[in-house]
């Protein structure tokens, strides 16, 4: 398996159409909960996370150093997400195991991770870079063990150090630029770092 871009294949998802809008999502979906984190950048502990609704998060987002990545399997949120026609086999839509909500006002850097599902990153608002790397270059990562769904390298993508981790300078990464309406195939455990920049960024990571 290899990773894929389908471009614009989500631009007629009512997501992409609304959820730009404030006072849309504040009016419609704001007193829906989420687990909010209090940094936009990998960190090598664990980040301070806070609880509110979405109204709550929409009068702050663009104000402090917020992040809110957090699943919405059953949310109402999800009715204006469509699974794209050209992937709906039954063993997709069978097999999705969580929804994400990504959203920020820019500005974010993950940790540099691989997931233990297939994952279809969707882009509903702003733009994201995403480097991948083949899990066949796995021992250059010096990984280490946070979940059973998410396998993270202790590098800081932001200040690589090559003299602790020389062996990351060896893995070829591809780049890949997103932009609303775009979805990218991140196939399990390819190792994959997501950066977005300086403006209000939505996006939906589907794992199946």
């Amino acid at each position: 398996r290899k990773p894929v871009v389908l471009r614009g294949a989500i631009k007629n998802w009512p997501a992409v159409k609304h959820w730009s809008n404030e006072s849309y999502l504040a009016e419609k979906y704001g007193d829906i909960i989420f687990d909010v984190q209090f940094t936009k950048k990998y960190e090598t502990i664990l980040p301070i996370k806070k609880t509110m609704n979405l109204k709550e998060y929409l009068k702050i987002y663009k104000k402090e150093n917020v992040y809110l990545d957090c699943p919405f399997p059953h949310s109402p949120m999800t009715q204006d997400i469509l699974v794209p026609y050209n992937l709906q086999c039954p063993e997709l839509l069978s097999g999705i195991a969580s929804t994400h909500l990504l959203f920020s006002s820019g500005n974010t850097s993950s940790s540099i991770h691989y997931d233990g599902y297939e994952n279809l990153l969707s882009l509903v608002s702003g733009t994201k870079e995403v480097l991948v790397a083949n899990y066949s270059y796995t021992d250059r990562f010096y990984h280490r063990n946070y979940t059973t769904v998410n396998i993270e390298a202790p590098i800081d993508p932001e200040a690589v150090d090559l003299l602790r981790f020389p062996k990351i300078a060896e893995v070829p990464f591809h780049k890949v630029t997103l932009n609303a309406g775009d979805i990218l195939y991140i196939p399990q455990t390819w190792w994959h770092h997501v950066r977005s920049f300086d403006s209000p960024n939505i996006g939906i990571a589907l794992w199946f």
